[in-house]
């Protein structure tokens, strides 16, 4: 039978969060029964609810964790964890380093994390979904359920998966906060793919957004009425950039330039600094606020029935610049 390992190990002083595919036998099931490190009997017990298990004894390779309900768990530094498979809701994991979801060492290289409604994963360094071993590729992904909450400081990277495979984080109706960087694969192939996707969610990204690959390799989407805030650049022309009815854009930065090769839905500019808004197409029904002291170098393109919203920080004057000319 086919699993997940999660394994967290230290090399060259950067602690990995890697989930590997394996074949398990003989797997002990383990609860989380208090708040504590990963490598303590006390937070586990082999029953919801039950005593904790002996001294010295705690989740290894090939068992079964359930962090559960309001209980906040630690992989402490310089400590290796591993499962098979982890599930969280209402309850937290907190990672000191990387996080890699996939493993070179395994014969696909497959791995997810599944943060179920309410769960939070907190990582302290950076994330990679796939791995770029020897061994083929076929898919990793980060998946989150509602109420769920996955933060990241560090920078996110999406690399290439198997012929016909994808690599994603599908925030879906959670919550996601990248600080610094979201970067996407050149795969080279059209059945190879790099996604990024809230549905009704919402997810922030402090950092630049790059896609690297073309329109059918990257993939960039807001799906239904959730909300993506980009604080820097993104990708003017590589990927695909989508948004559904009801979405919501918010570039919260300095003097960026927003992607024109899209219709916008609810659009915001917040923040600070001129925008660069040439070709900007704001769909009917459709909203563009202008908050913040943000301003914009050219009137979008507003569908019938698109409305202009001011709503800044402090006094604003309309200009054709938002409008455009008569």
């Amino acid at each position: 039978m086919k699993k997940f390992l999660p394994i967290l190990k230290k090399t060259a002083f950067a602690f990995f969060f890697v989930i590997i595919t394996t074949t398990v036998a003989n797997a002990a099931t383990y609860f989380s029964i208090a708040n504590g490190n990963w490598n303590v009997n006390t937070t586990w017990s082999l029953t919801s609810g039950g005593a904790a298990v002996g001294a010295g004894v705690f989740p290894i390779a090939g068992d079964i964790v359930t962090i559960e309900g309001g209980d906040n768990v630690t992989i402490p530094a310089g400590f290796s964890a591993f499962c098979t498979t982890l599930n969280a809701a209402t309850a937290s994991l907190a990672v000191s380093g990387n996080i890699t979801v996939g493993f070179a060492g395994s014969t696909s290289r497959e791995g997810t994390i599944n943060m179920a409604a309410g769960g939070t994963l907190t990582c302290a360094g950076n994330v990679t979904i796939g791995n770029d071993g020897t061994s083929a590729a076929i898919a990793s992904e980060i998946t989150q359920g509602a109420g769920s909450i996955v933060n990241v400081t560090g920078n996110v990277s999406i690399i290439t998966p198997g012929n016909n495979f994808t690599n994603r984080w599908a925030v879906n109706d959670g919550t996601a906060s990248i600080t610094g960087t979201l970067t996407m694969a050149n795969t080279g192939g059209a059945n190879q793919d790099c996604a990024f996707s809230v549905s009704t969610g919402t997810a922030t990204i402090t950092g630049a957004v790059t896609m690297n690959g073309a329109a059918n390799e990257n993939l960039l989407s807001v799906t239904g009425a959730g909300t993506l805030n980009l604080g820097n650049s993104i990708s003017a022309a590589n990927g695909t950039f989508t948004l559904g009815a009801g979405s919501t854009v918010n570039y919260t930065g300095t003097a960026q330039t927003l992607r024109a090769t899209t219709t916008y839905q609810n659009l915001i500019v917040s923040g600070s600094g001129a925008k660069t808004t040439t070709g900007v197409t704001i769909a009917a029904a459709g909203r563009l606020s202008m908050q913040g002291t943000a301003t914009i170098t050219a009137a979008p393109t507003y569908t019938a029935g698109a409305t202009l919203e001011y709503a800044g920080s402090g006094a604003q004057t309309s200009t054709n610049t938002e409008i455009g000319a008569a």
